[in-house]
């Protein structure tokens, strides 16, 4: 990029934002994406994450402002449902505060007082920095009692194993909304949903999922969309953690040159300056 020989750069790493910025010739482009970051939590399986009170401990016991500073400089936002501030019918309930000593009175309550252990899967070479992050996480676990033990793949059986449900405890992803609709992600947690199921909505949880999903009046149909999401991160069905800033670096001679919060990269109307 510095040499001239590409225009733009994909998925420029954090670290080399300051070098982008500070040289006369390039410039930094950063669009929110719509992939939502989090820990999936196998609650149909894990006996400890059947229980409620534990999956909100995780999610009490982990830093995320500290991670998103300290590894991502601080750009994006936090998560705190199933689906991102930028796609249709979703609301912001509100985030799990981070307090570890509370983390580890709901674990005592839940009759995990002495701990327990799980195993953390993580793709290789999939999102900037995720392998890092799952162990800073894991590091956040352990301090509550949960020794977590991390686990890598590389993506293709990754993946696969993602979507069929087969991971042990829980594990990393990021989903990218391919509906623009929070029903994008609402809908996995019917219990029949064929992929990515982790966790099986029940009692009025899922009447209202259902009800969302065969809504067409818009109104309705943002009412139910805040109730599910809300339901949803009440049951702490993921360790939610984010929504990153895409980061490109881009020669000053590109003009017009732009990114979907979807990661569609817009480039009809780009061109480069002679």
């Amino acid at each position: 990029l510095q040499r001239g020989d590409v225009d733009v750069m994909l998925n420029l790493p954090f670290p080399l934002v300051p070098t982008v910025e500070g040289d006369a010739n390039l410039r930094l482009y950063s669009e929110l994406s719509s992939l939502t970051h989090g820990i999936l939590l196998n609650a149909r399986e894990s006996a400890p994450l059947k229980d409620r009170r534990v999956r909100q401990a995780l999610n009490m016991a982990v830093d995320r402002a500290a991670i998103l500073k300290g590894l991502y400089s601080g750009r994006g936002q936090f998560l705190n449902t199933v689906t991102g501030k930028n796609v249709a019918n979703t609301i912001d309930p509100g985030p799990y505060p981070y307090d570890p000593a509370r983390a580890k009175a709901l674990l005592a309550e839940a009759g995990f007082g002495q701990g327990f252990e799980l195993t953390m899967w993580q793709s290789i070479g999939r999102w900037v920095l995720a392998e890092e992050t799952a162990q800073v996480i894991a590091g956040y676990w352990d301090k509550v009692g949960v020794k977590t033990k991390v686990q890598v793949l590389e993506w293709a059986e990754y993946n696969k194993r993602s979507a069929a449900s087969t991971h042990k405890d829980c594990f990393y992803y990021a989903f990218i909304n391919g509906t623009w609709d929070a029903s994008y992600t609402v809908q996995r947690f019917k219990p029949t949903f064929q992929t990515f199921r982790y966790f099986d909505a029940s009692g009025d949880l899922l009447k209202t999922i259902e009800e969302y999903e065969r809504t067409f009046d818009p109104k309705k149909r943002k009412e139910l969309g805040a109730k599910a999401l809300t339901g949803l991160h009440d049951e702490a069905v993921w360790l939610f953690l984010w929504q990153l800033d895409e980061l490109f670096g881009v020669s000053r001679k590109v003009k017009g040159f732009k990114m979907r919060p979807d990661n569609f990269l817009w480039v009809r109307d780009t061109y480069v300056e002679a």
